[in-house]
């Protein structure tokens, strides 16, 4: 069994083999990347997830060490928890 978190953004996708950042749960080490999608080699473990339907359903990561929260589309899952 995965222990990835069904998708908020594709609920009927089978994510055991995605590593994109909307499938990240808590304990999880993520990659930050850019903008424009590109790796930064920043790497931090996911402390938290917050979510918001201000606009449309958006996920954000908190990490460990990051002042600031990260939309869940901008890191890459590299090792599950």
């Amino acid at each position: 069994m995965s222990s990835v978190t069904n998708c908020i953004y594709h609920p009927d996708d089978d994510h055991s083999e995605t590593d994109h950042g909307c499938y990240a749960c808590v304990g999880d080490l993520v990659e930050i990347l850019n903008p424009m999608g590109e790796r930064t080699g920043i790497y931090s473990l996911v402390t938290a997830v917050e979510t918001s339907n201000r606009i449309g359903p958006m996920r954000y990561l908190c990490l460990y060490g990051q002042e600031l929260r990260v939309k869940d589309s901008l890191v890459r899952i590299i090792n599950r928890s």
